[in-house]
């Protein structure tokens, strides 16, 4: 985080979160999401570092 000058100390230490923009960012470098007409992003619980997060794409 400090590439981007982010001091949140929840995305520091041991455990950090990931911010959800960096989420978002990684979603969509993938093809198939950053083709979509509209993308919606749901948060069902904190991500930390090291973690896989599960991305669900459906079409509308």
């Amino acid at each position: 985080m400090e590439d981007v000058g982010d001091t949140n100390p929840l995305h520091a230490g041991d455990a950090p979160l990931v911010p959800g923009l960096e989420i978002l960012e990684a979603a969509l470098s993938r093809e198939e999401i950053c083709r979509a007409a509209r993308v919606e992003l749901r948060f069902h619980g904190a991500s930390f570092a090291g973690e896989m997060v599960s991305v669900q794409v459906r079409s509308l």
